[in-house]
C-alpha cells in the first residue's frame, strides 16, 4: 500500500499538514497536540457570488456586489452572517464603500458617489448619486467631509454638511494615478498607482496642499497607526514614518505579498488580501520597522475583494465568498515556520515529508518531522527537466535485490513522472525518468503506481487517461497498462482497489491484477469535476465542484463495488 501520500489543492494543505502532524505527535506520545485553534483559521462562511467591495459598521457588513448590487448583512451572530436587505445599482463597479450612520455610499468608477439610505426597516433606497472628474479609485470619510482619489484627476474632497447630498468643495490635481486615500489629523495620504505615497494637507479642505512623498512604488493599499503609514505596494510591503508628514521616511521594506486589493488593520495585526492569490496574511507590526509574516489561510479564490476588521473577527472577502476568520490571542500568534503559498502536494515517509512547489527555485523540498513541532529542512532539488512544475507527490517502499527496502518518490509533472531514490533524505537522487505527457496525478501501491494525465494535443482534441507503471526496478520504471477516456485528478489506494478522482465523479477499480485493472463501481458526484478523493477503511471522501463552490462529499466505501453518498457539505472553491 501507498506510504502516506497526500495529493491536494491548496485549500487542503494546511489542514492536511495539521492532521498529519498531530498524528506522529499522538504517536511519538512525546509531545503535546497542536491545537487548530492558535492558528488563523475559519470560523464561518457565506456564498456571495460577483463580490465588489466590503465594509463593516456595528453589527451590519455591507458588500456590493457586480450583479446584486449592495447586499447588507445582519452580523448578530459574527461567525454566521446573514443576508437581510439588498438594493439592486445597475452597472456598479465599486471601488469603495463607505457607511455612514444611516447612509451608505458606494464609491464608483463610472458613477461618482452612490448615496443609499439604510435607516428603514425595508429595502435600502439609493437618494442620489454625485458624478466625479475622472475615475472614482477609492474614497475615504473623515470628520464631515468625503475625500475620493479619482486616478489621474487627482484628489476630491466633498462637505457632507448635508450628508445625503455630497458637495464638491476642494480639488488638487497630483499628476499621477491616485488610486487609495486615507486621511487623518488633517492630512490624507493617497497612494499613487505610478509609484508615489503623497502627503496632502486638508487642514482647509477646500484648498488642499501638496506636502511630501515617498517614492513607495505603485500603491494599492494604505493603513495608518500611530507615526506609521502601511503602503501596500504591487507586491511589496513599504512602512513608512510619517511622523513629520512634509518628510516621509521608509523604514522597512519586504516583497511577495502579491497584487492586493485589501487592507485592513486592526490592534497591531496587518491584514492584507491579494487580488492574484487565494490568501489572506497577517503580519504582526508591533515593530512596525519589522514587520513579521504570522500567517496565511484560504479565503477562496479567484482572489481577494476586500478584507475588514470589527467584533473581534476578520472578513476576507474574495469574488465568490465571504469568510469569517478569528484570529489567536498576541500570545498565541507566532512567525510562521514557513509559506504555504507554493504547495503544489505533500506526501509523507517515515519521520520525514517531502513535498512539491511551483514556484521556487527548487522543485521539492525534504523536511525531516522527527520533532514535530520544529521540521527542519533538509534540502532540496529539481528534477533533471526545465519544465517540471509538480503536480503530485507520493512515495511508496519497494522491495529490491537482496531484499531491502528503498524508499522510492515519486513526482508526476508536466515533463512525465520522475522518480527519487530517498534512502538518503538529506541527498535525494532522481534515478529514472518516464515521459508521460500532461502527468497531473500519481499514486503508488508497492510496485505498481497510477498516473493521470491531461492535455492538449494542440488540435484542439483533450486526450485523459491513465497509465499503470511497474516500479519493481526503480531505476528502470515502464508501462504495463494504458486506459485513456478517464481523467483522474487524484488516486487512492485501499487494498486491491484504486479509487480515482474525476469525470464528475469516483470510479473505483479493482487493481488485484494491476497490469489489467477492471473498473466495477462509479458514484457521481455534484459540480463539473471531482479533484480528490481519500479513502480510510469503509468511509470515503471527495472534493467536488465548478467555479465558485465546490462540496465535500462523504461516501460508504465499506463495499467498494458499491459506494453509497452519505452526505455533503458546501465549501468555498478549493480547486
Amino acid at each position: 500500500m501507498a506510504r502516506s501520500r497526500i495529493l491536494c489543492p491548496l485549500f487542503w494543505v494546511h489542514f492536511m499538514v495539521c492532521l498529519a502532524v498531530t498524528g506522529m505527535i499522538l504517536a511519538g506520545g512525546a509531545r503535546a497536540c497542536i491545537s487548530y485553534q492558535d492558528y488563523i483559521h475559519w470560523v464561518g462562511t457565506q456564498k456571495t457570488p460577483e463580490n465588489r467591495r466590503i465594509a463593516i459598521q456595528g453589527d451590519s457588513l455591507y458588500v456590493v456586489h457586480k450583479v446584486a448590487g449592495l447586499k447588507i448583512f445582519d452580523l448578530a451572530d459574527p461567525l454566521f452572517p446573514v443576508a437581510v436587505d439588498s438594493l439592486e445599482l445597475p452597472g456598479v463597479i465599486a471601488t469603495r464603500v463607505l457607511p455612514n450612520d444611516s447612509l451608505v455610499y458606494v464609491v464608483d468608477r463610472e458613477y461618482g458617489i452612490r448615496v443609499v439610505d439604510v435607516s428603514g426597516p425595508g429595502s435600502p433606497v439609493m437618494i442620489n448619486s454625485v458624478p466625479v472628474s475622472g475615475r472614482p479609485l477609492d474614497g475615504c470619510l473623515y470628520e464631515d467631509h468625503l475625500y475620493v482619489a479619482a486616478d489621474g484627476a487627482g484628489l476630491y474632497v466633498f462637505s457632507l454638511a448635508t450628508p445625503d447630498l455630497p458637495v464638491e468643495i476642494g480639488h488638487i490635481g497630483l499628476g499621477g494615478l491616485s488610486g487609495r486615500v486615507l486621511v487623518e489629523n488633517s492630512v490624507a495620504y493617497v497612494g499613487d498607482q505610478s509609484g508615489m505615497l503623497k502627503v496632502i494637507d486638508v487642514s482647509d479642505p477646500t484648498a488642499p496642499d501638496s506636502i511630501g512623498y515617498a517614492a513607495t512604488g505603485s500603491v494599492l493599499g494604505v493603513e495608518k497607526a500611530g507615526d506609521y503609514v502601511y503602503a501596500v505596494c504591487a507586491d511589496s510591503l513599504r512602512v513608512v514614518d510619517v511622523s513629520v508628514p512634509s518628510s516621509p521616511q521608509i523604514v522597512f521594506a519586504a516583497c511577495g505579498l502579491g497584487t492586493c486589493e485589501g487592507t485592513a488593520l486592526s490592534g497591531h495585526l496587518l491584514y492584507t488580501i491579494p487580488s492574484d492569490m487565494k490568501k489572506t496574511a497577517v503580519y504582526d507590526v508591533s515593530n512596525p520597522g519589522q514587520p513579521v509574516l504570522c500567517g496565511k489561510v484560504y479565503t477562496g479564490q479567484p482572489g481577494g475583494c476586500g478584507v475588514v476588521c470589527g467584533n473581534g473577527y476578520c472578513y476576507a472577502l474574495s469574488k465568490w465568498w465571504l469568510a469569517v476568520l478569528e484570529i489567536p490571542g498576541s500570545d498565541v500568534l507566532e512567525p510562521v515556520a514557513w509559506d504555504y503559498a507554493d504547495l503544489e502536494n505533500l506526501a509523507l515517509f517515515g519521520d520525514h515529508y517531502i513535498l512539491g512547489t511551483s514556484e521556487s527555485e527548487d522543485c521539492y523540498y525534504i523536511y525531516d518531522v522527527s520533532d514535530a513541532l520544529s521540521p527542519v529542512i533538509l534540502g532540496g532539488a529539481r528534477p533533471l527537466s526545465s519544465d517540471v512544475r509538480p503536480e503530485a507527490v507520493t512515495t511508496t517502499a519497494i522491495e529490491v535485490q537482496g531484499g531491502s527496502s528503498m524508499d522510492v518518490g515519486l513526482i508526476a509533472g508536466y515533463g512525465g513522472l520522475y522518480v527519487f531514490d530517498l534512502s538518503d533524505p538529506e541527498s535525494p537522487d532522481q534515478i529514472d525518468w518516464l515521459y508521460i505527457e500532461g502527468a497531473m496525478s500519481v499514486e503508488a501501491d508497492s510496485d505498481y503506481a497510477y498516473v493521470g494525465y491531461w492535455y492538449n494535443d494542440g488540435e484542439g482534441i483533450i486526450e485523459i487517461g491513465f497509465e499503470v507503471i511497474c516500479l519493481s526496478a526503480p531505476d528502470s520504471v515502464y508501462s504495463v497498462h494504458h486506459r485513456p477516456g478517464i481523467c483522474p485528478w487524484s488516486f487512492d489506494i485501499c487494498g486491491s482497489y484504486a479509487y480515482a478522482a474525476g469525470d464528475q465523479g469516483v470510479t473505483v477499480f479493482d487493481i488485484s491484477n494491476p497490469q489489467s485493472p477492471q473498473e466495477v463501481d462509479y458514484l457521481g458526484m455534484p459540480g463539473l469535476d471531482t479533484y480528490n478523493v481519500a479513502i480510510d477503511g469503509g468511509l470515503g471522501c471527495a472534493v467536488a465542484g465548478a467555479s465558485g463552490y465546490s462540496y465535500l462529499c462523504v461516501f460508504d466505501a465499506s463495499d467498494p463495488e458499491s459506494l453509497q453518498m452519505r452526505g455533503q457539505l458546501i465549501l468555498p472553491n478549493a480547486e
